[in-house]
């Protein structure tokens, strides 16, 4: 209180931190042969030339696991200075204040499995080869004004008279490129692709290509013939003493006939 005019003024301080760990399927290109000249073409980014010297080259596709280690940090300072009282639950308060808030993402991507040799899919060309990429997205944002509050019990009001904001920032080293290799990698063939952790360790891609009509033109292709039905074939009788055929049917979708292993009993 300065003499009869009470003063009141409040700093906050706050922040978070999220880390996460991700994995997916990373695609890649096996080069047996021109491996100098493709690492040329690639190192120049001549995506054009790359493609002729593959075509000729000895290839195969395949692939590995990336690794995606995601660091956010986010930090806030709130400061209030002006007059009236502010407790618990009632407040009457008239003043200048002023926010700052800091968002810092950080991206660390790993793919062991390039060299000299074995070129990525995804992203530019010129990373094919990278085994190890970094990059951050810094933001800075913040405002300063007037502000009126009231408060009482469970009812507040709050006008902002006037203010002033700034924000800055962007992508850092290999943000972007990291981003869009991410991205490539969740597609096959511009569809995207969920991946399913399994209990057994194991990872399992699913890829949604939407509502499709399966093909049984292969049913016309031969003559259907149904080969049970004859005196040998009863019930529980499926094994080689009875002397019943291995085929039971051809020339069908073979999806709907019952299967029956070996091994049964």
């Amino acid at each position: 209180m300065v003499g009869v005019v009470p003063v009141t003024t409040s700093l906050t301080l706050g922040g978070s931190m999220e880390l996460r760990l991700d994995m997916q399927q990373g695609n890649y290109i096996v080069a047996y042969s021109y491996p100098y000249e493709l690492k040329q073409a690639a190192q120049a980014n001549d995506r054009q030339k790359f493609n002729e010297i593959l075509a000729q080259a000895d290839h195969d596709e395949a692939t590995a696991t990336d690794y995606l280690t995601q660091l956010r940090l986010f930090l806030y300072i709130r400061t209030f200075a002006g007059v009236g009282f502010d407790y618990s639950v009632v407040a009457f308060k008239i003043g200048v204040f002023g926010q700052l808030d800091l968002d810092f993402q950080f991206e660390w991507l790993n793919c062991d499995y390039l060299d000299s040799w074995k070129y990525s899919m995804a992203g530019p060309l010129s990373t094919s080869m990278d085994q190890e990429m970094f990059g951050a997205d810094l933001n800075f944002s913040g405002s300063t004004g007037i502000k009126f509050l009231f408060k009482f019990l469970f009812v507040s009001y709050e006008k902002i008279f006037c203010s002033v904001g700034f924000q800055f920032g962007g992508p850092l080293g290999e943000w972007e490129t990291i981003e869009d290799i991410w991205a490539d990698n969740k597609t096959i063939s511009g569809k995207p692709v969920a991946r399913v952790a399994m209990s057994n360790g194991q990872v399992m891609y699913a890829v949604d290509v939407g509502v499709q009509m399966e093909q049984r033109d292969y049913v016309d292709a031969a003559e259907q013939e149904w080969l049970g039905g004859q005196p040998s074939i009863e019930l529980f009788s499926l094994d080689e003493d009875q002397g019943v055929t291995d085929m039971l049917q051809s020339g069908a979708y073979s999806y709907p006939t019952p299967y029956c292993p070996t091994t049964a009993r």
